[in-house]
């Protein structure tokens, strides 16, 4: 096991996410696409995941199922956003902005970045514990209960509208089918829950200085 120290974690983790998040702006922008825009960010979760929990060696079971977990929710979100990408061709999202280097496009990035960084915090908090394994309790296992209702949700949202919009009848049409019958950003939601979930269990290991993330 190394020594471990939050603040150094957080800054390799800085330093790791925006490398990760420049380099593929120079990319995207140097081809002028958005191929790789999400598919940048999700990738850049399972960095950071198996990243800290690899330099902290302790290898505790709560970093073991937290760190899987992360990783799963980032390659299947990853795998699923680049396939969608490759089969529509483009995202609409960057229809009114230069694909260049340009300060609105390089804004997504940069912001991308911050993000990856807030939501893994819990992840680093934790993994760079690597001295302090509390028993796993009731909270952990309702947080990881939580995890796994989003991830669902995400996963069965996502290939439903998937499927709507390959459908050449629904062309134009607003995805009203399964859940999106229930809700207007089921995929989304499930997402937040699923973070939220990571946090709790997470957060089995927090100091009080710890709960800013």
């Amino acid at each position: 096991m190394v020594w471990c120290d939050t603040g150094t974690f957080f800054g390799v983790v800085a330093a790791v996410t925006a490398a990760q998040q420049i380099i593929f702006f120079i990319i995207a922008a140097y081809f002028k696409f958005d191929k790789v825009t999400d598919f940048a960010g999700g990738t850049n979760f399972v960095l950071v995941s198996l990243l800290t929990f690899l330099w902290a060696q302790s290898f505790f079971l709560r970093q073991i199922l937290v760190t899987v977990a992360s990783v799963l929710w980032g390659a299947r979100l990853s795998a699923y956003l680049l396939m969608r990408i490759l089969k529509t061709g483009k995202d609409e999202r960057f229809d009114d902005r230069d694909r260049g280097f340009s300060l609105q496009f390089a804004a997504f990035w940069f912001f991308q970045a911050i993000w990856v960084f807030l939501v893994s915090s819990p992840i680093v908090n934790l993994n760079a514990s690597c001295v302090l394994d509390p028993p796993m309790e009731a909270r952990d296992w309702v947080g990881l209960a939580i995890w796994l209702v989003g991830f669902g949700l995400e996963a069965i949202s996502d290939q439903q509208k998937f499927d709507f919009r390959n459908d050449p009848d629904n062309k134009g049409k607003f995805c009203n089918v399964g859940l999106w019958s229930w809700s207007r950003h089921p995929n989304y939601f499930g997402e937040m829950i699923l973070w939220w979930g990571l946090f709790i269990t997470c957060s089995s290991v927090f100091t009080s200085a710890m709960y800013w993330s």
